[in-house]
């Protein structure tokens, strides 16, 4: 990714904060593709300024049950409101019968990793017109039971 923001002269920094997990026991393959996905967004939608990749302890009614917290904070364009709620509906494939579901891996095509295994664990928030901050909230410990097989 770092060729990216180089091009467009964006800055990256990572931010640990105090009190966040040191170590979490979960999926690195799908939790590094949400973040690519993440981090693609606001470097395309981000024309000045940059990007932060902050991880820190969740708060919250959730908390207790995802106490981590994986963001992406940046100071683009931002999402206008009534856009916000849609932002990860599931994807429609334009051609084939709507039932018709192709798979990608172990998850259906037309839904985003963020959607999988649980819809909860992502929000995304516009900060008054100055960027927007996509996170993604986890457990300490990854329940394998959840993941379908294929």
């Amino acid at each position: 990714m770092r060729p990216q923001f180089d091009a467009k002269q964006l800055y990256l920094r990572l931010e640990i904060e105090p009190g966040a997990a040191q170590r979490i026991d979960s999926d690195p393959d799908k939790i590094r593709q949400i973040l690519k996905n993440f981090l693609s967004n606001a470097v395309k939608f981000t024309a000045r300024g940059g990007v932060v990749l902050r991880l820190a302890a969740s708060t919250g009614a959730d908390a207790a049950r995802r106490p981590v917290t994986l963001a992406v904070q940046d100071t683009g364009i931002g999402i206008p409101r009534d856009k916000q709620a849609v932002i990860f509906e599931a994807f429609k494939q334009p051609t084939g019968p709507p039932a018709e579901v192709r798979r990608v891996g172990s998850r259906p095509h037309h839904q985003p990793a963020a959607r999988q295994p649980d819809r909860r664990c992502h929000r995304a928030r516009q900060r008054g017109g100055r960027g927007a901050t996509f996170a993604l909230r986890l457990p300490l410990q990854f329940d394998r039971s959840v993941v379908p097989t294929t």
